[in-house]
């Protein structure tokens, strides 16, 4: 006697592909989404240092607060708060400073990843369901499978 659900084990594998798909594609968009948002700030950043980079340092020095750091939103040069050092100001002239996004835009692995871990927890999670149904029904005495 084989395992009397093998249509309900098919249609299972079939969500659990179509699960799979939608957690890598939910990884893919949030991936994107999440370096667009550092992209921007990387942006904003370097607008505020270039901004400060580009004024005197007489000008920087006389807004330094008590910690060495000067507020460039101070001089117009950015929206909020904005913290830069001399230290930095002298990198960002010199064309040192690196304002690159280090979070990749599309990672294969990390979204193939996780559609397989999609696709393996709904395929546990159908065979659970279906071995729980074939013992209760083995248990309640019946013998029909459909």
């Amino acid at each position: 006697m084989g395992f009397p659900y093998r249509k309900w084990a098919f249609r299972g594998l079939r969500l659990a592909l179509l699960i799979g798909i939608l957690f890598a594609g939910h990884d893919a968009i949030t991936r994107y989404l999440t370096w667009s948002e550092m992209e921007a700030r990387n942006l904003e950043s370097m607008r505020g240092y270039s901004c400060a980079a580009l004024l005197s340092d007489q000008d920087l020095i006389a807004k330094q607060n008590e910690f060495g750091t000067i507020n460039v939103r101070s001089f117009q040069c950015a929206d909020r708060d904005f913290f830069v050092s001399m230290s930095e100001i002298r990198e960002v002239r010199a064309g040192i400073m690196d304002f690159s996004n280090s979070f990749p835009t599309f990672d294969l692995v990390s979204t193939f990843s996780a559609g397989l871990v999609g696709a393996v927890m709904v395929a546990l999670i159908v065979a659970a369901a279906l071995v729980c149904v074939w013992v209760l029904r083995w248990i309640w005495g019946s013998r029909s499978a459909e």
